[in-house]
This record gives structure tokens, sequence and C-alpha cells, in this order.
């Protein structure tokens, strides 16, 4: 279910962080803040999917990808190993969704 879908990347994402595989990106302090904006967009987006608000969770998670895409436009909030894996799981749980 995407409920459970968002967990697991969510837990994976947790993981990520302490095994040092997902860091924050940007110079000086701004890497631990813009890890913090991460983490705290991917709990709205699991808070709009619990709450039934699928256009919503969406929008929040074309967001999050932005984020990581390693594009300069939005600036990347994480870096590392782990970042190409979380990107399937967020593109396998748009398409889930019905995401277009």
């Amino acid at each position: 279910t995407p409920e459970e879908h968002i967990a697991a990347i969510s837990e994976f994402v947790d993981v990520s962080i302490t095994d040092g595989t997902l860091v924050g990106k940007g110079p000086g302090k701004s890497a631990n803040n813009r890890l913090q904006a991460f983490i705290n967009m991917l709990g709205s987006a699991e808070d709009l999917i619990l709450g039934g608000c699928i256009d919503a969770a969406c929008d929040q998670l074309e967001s999050i990808y932005k984020h990581m895409d390693g594009k300069s436009k939005p600036d990347d909030f994480v870096e590392g190993e782990a970042v190409a894996e979380v990107q399937e799981m967020i593109l396998s749980l748009m398409k889930s969704l019905g995401c277009s």
C-alpha cells in the first residue's frame, strides 16, 4: 500500500542517514538544515498520504525528488550513495499513487 511504501522510504532514509550513505548537501551548517528540511518534507508526504490527500502528496513527492536530482535548480538537499535508491523508491511510490 502507499502507506507502507512511504513508511519504508522513511525507514530507509533513517538507516541511510545513520550509516552515512545519505547526508545533507550544502556549505557550512546549511547541510544539516537541508537534511532536516528533507526529512520534514518526507514526513509531510507521509501525513498527506495517510490523510488521503493524494494530489498534494504527489506534489510533495515531486518536490522531494527535485531536491535530490543532481540538477542546480532547486538546490539538492541531500547527497551520498543512498540517493539513487531513495529516488527509485520515490518514483515507484509516485507511480503507484498515479501521480502525473
